[in-house]
């Protein structure tokens, strides 16, 4: 089978975004932007995927792209001792 612009939209949902002429090769493809990213305070670490599907005039899928990086975060200041007695 042939997966279309409508089958990645079924699949991945509203895009955050495109990319049209002459972001792209040729006048008429598309490239649909996908984006997640996720914080983790308790690891101090930040993750970030993205994924660029490019589709052609005719609406069929010709490429994608997916890329992933996770960053550390950087050490904060320390929050001030609590003189809270309970």
């Amino acid at each position: 089978g042939v997966s279309t612009e409508r089958d990645v939209i079924a699949t991945l949902g509203t895009p955050a975004g495109h990319m049209i002429y002459p972001l792209t090769k040729e006048r008429g493809q598309k490239k649909m932007l996908y984006s997640y990213s996720r914080v983790d305070v308790v690891a101090k670490r930040v993750t970030i995927r993205t994924a660029v599907v490019l589709i052609e005039a005719d609406g069929r899928l010709n490429d994608y792209w997916i890329d992933s990086s996770t960053t550390n975060l950087p050490a904060g200041p320390q929050a001030p001792a609590s003189n809270f007695k309970a």
